[in-house]
């Protein structure tokens, strides 16, 4: 549907705005699933990658979160235990669910 067609300014908006807190962000689209990757910088801790991905959603309108499914990667090669994680927005949600945390060990 064109109406809800993600732009490559949206998809740049995205990398801009997470870019601050991580050393690589990729948004790709699958059908009516929106993936974004993104590689945390190495300081960065469990809640602030969850909080990426609220940052992320601000950038997507209103139609498109209402259409889109939004699954969200985080990874970072520092805190291997609690990293990746994994979130996912269901287009008839309004919050992201994310994995079961790990524990640090």
């Amino acid at each position: 549907r064109k109406d809800v067609e993600i732009s490559n300014s949206t998809k740049s908006k995205v990398e801009k705005k997470l870019g601050e807190n991580a050393s690589k962000v990729k948004v790709r689209i699958a059908g009516r699933i929106i993936n974004v990757y993104v590689k945390a910088n190495a300081d960065t801790n469990l809640e602030t990658a969850k909080s990426l991905g609220d940052k992320a959603l601000e950038e997507f309108s209103n139609k498109e979160k209402k259409y889109y499914d939004i699954q969200i990667l985080i990874e970072n090669d520092k805190n291997t235990n609690q990293f990746p994680i994994i979130g996912y927005k269901h287009h008839s949600k309004d919050k992201i669910t994310w994995t079961k945390d790990r524990v640090e060990s």
